[in-house]
């Protein structure tokens, strides 16, 4: 007996999408059985994990981290006008939110106190303390990272789906992203969305080879399903007329 594999992300009209295939479900492995494949078709099962949403600094650190502990560089000592000059150099060179950063900051102050030594307690004050104060000088404001970051996912076609996954996953609140996803779908709707995806991944009526479209149909429905957007707008989309 083979194991029974979960719920898909939605099913109609012979395509199935969010287990581990697309299409006739096979054994684990595919028909002739094997390890079952442990590949995810959650648009924003990788976003998750974080593997979009390190800075070069962020992933500079957690580098670091992962070196061993003879070939890793000796970090400074925190103090309090230390983590302001990393957070401000931080801020000049990426747009950032309030978690965000603070995520930077602490990583900072951990390493420190690993080597150095010294009151974490007392760092992560320093912390706090800075990063209201940044808040309170503008230097830093959620708010406007999100409309920023969700009117340039838009426009790329990624779906609200994912824009709302990736802002929530950079400490974005829930009430905001909402706002903010909702005033990118005014300027592009969710079907113009989808519409400039299928350009960029030459899918449906934009696929290069236009006699492949219909033995491709599924297969480019899966594609937009993955990337967040619904049945209804992915079918729209696929079976729409080339322009």
């Amino acid at each position: 007996m083979h194991a029974q594999f979960p719920l898909s992300l939605w099913e109609r009209d012979g395509v199935r999408v969010g287990g581990p295939q697309v299409g006739p479900v096979s054994p684990p492995g595919g028909p002739l059985g094997g390890r079952p494949s442990t590949r995810e078709h959650d648009p924003t099962a990788r976003v998750r994990r974080g593997c979009y949403n390190l800075s070069p600094v962020e992933q500079a650190d957690r580098d670091q981290e992962r070196k061993p502990r003879g070939e890793r560089k000796k970090p400074r000592k925190v103090s309090a006008r230390y983590l302001e000059n990393a957070a401000l150099h931080y801020l000049k060179r990426y747009a950032a939110t309030v978690t965000q950063l603070k995520r930077v900051l602490v990583r900072r102050v951990d390493r420190s106190v690993r080597v150095h030594g010294g009151e974490r307690t007392e760092a992560l004050k320093w912390v706090d303390e800075l990063v209201e104060k940044l808040v309170r000088n503008g230097l830093i404001n959620d708010s406007t990272y999100a409309g920023m970051k969700a009117h340039s996912l838009r426009a790329s076609g990624r779906s609200s789906r994912v824009i709302a996954q990736k802002l929530k996953l950079k400490g974005v609140s829930a009430e905001v992203v909402q706002q903010k996803v909702a005033e990118a779908t005014a300027e592009v709707s969710e079907d113009a969305a989808a519409l400039i995806w299928a350009r960029k991944k030459h899918l449906g009526p934009y696929r290069k080879d236009l006699s492949t479209r219909k033995d491709n149909r599924q297969r480019d429905l899966a594609a937009l399903a993955r990337a967040g957007f619904s049945f209804g707008v992915a079918k729209k989309i696929i079976d729409s007329e080339p322009e």
